[in-house]
């Protein structure tokens, strides 16, 4: 059994690591991931955490939806219309945490494919296990666009780690 206090040294573990991966990209360390003629690979080639870090490092936001599996799990699939429940943190390029479910301890549960969250969690989410830890990062069009959200700036790129808890379908 997992005790709180082991609990919260996970999630800030967790804080802490996302911080980093950005930071180290943001302060231009690379590398990994970089193509032999100096050019990143595009997401075809590699879709990595360090792909991700690359690009936002590069160009301070992703040209689509990145999506970079940290941990896999061999849970039930999710499909459009099942429940999912999560535990995540959102970041912003410059390492500001937005939001996180971990914090406040609660879990956030959301129906898939109907438009509850942003475009960005319906398609990255869409097809994973129960298990599955990701980096999700979300160009600003399958954000919150143009418009401003609590802390969220206008046109910000977003940056999650998502830890997928559960899967059920409607009266489950």
């Amino acid at each position: 059994m997992i005790s709180k206090k082991q609990t919260g040294i996970a999630i800030a573990l967790a804080i802490v690591v996302v911080l980093l991966f950005i930071m180290l990209g943001f302060f231009g360390v690379q590398g990994f991931g970089v193509l032999g003629n100096g050019q990143l690979p595009s997401p075809q080639q590699e879709n990595g955490a360090q792909a991700i870090l690359d690009e936002l490092a590069q160009t301070g936001t992703v040209s689509e939806l990145r999506v970079s599996e940290i941990a896999s799990g061999e849970g039930r699939e999710a499909a459009a219309g099942n429940t999912i429940t999560v535990h995540y943190i959102g970041v912003l390029p410059d390492g500001t945490v937005f939001d996180s479910s971990r914090e406040r301890g609660t879990p956030f549960s959301f129906t898939l494919g109907v438009g509850q969250v942003i475009q960005g969690w319906d398609q990255a989410l869409a097809g994973k296990h129960v298990g599955d830890r990701l980096i999700i990062a979300i160009p600003p069009e399958l954000g919150y666009g143009a418009r401003a959200v609590g802390s969220i700036p206008a046109n910000a790129t977003l940056i999650f780690d998502v830890e997928v808890l559960d899967i059920s379908s409607l009266g489950e």
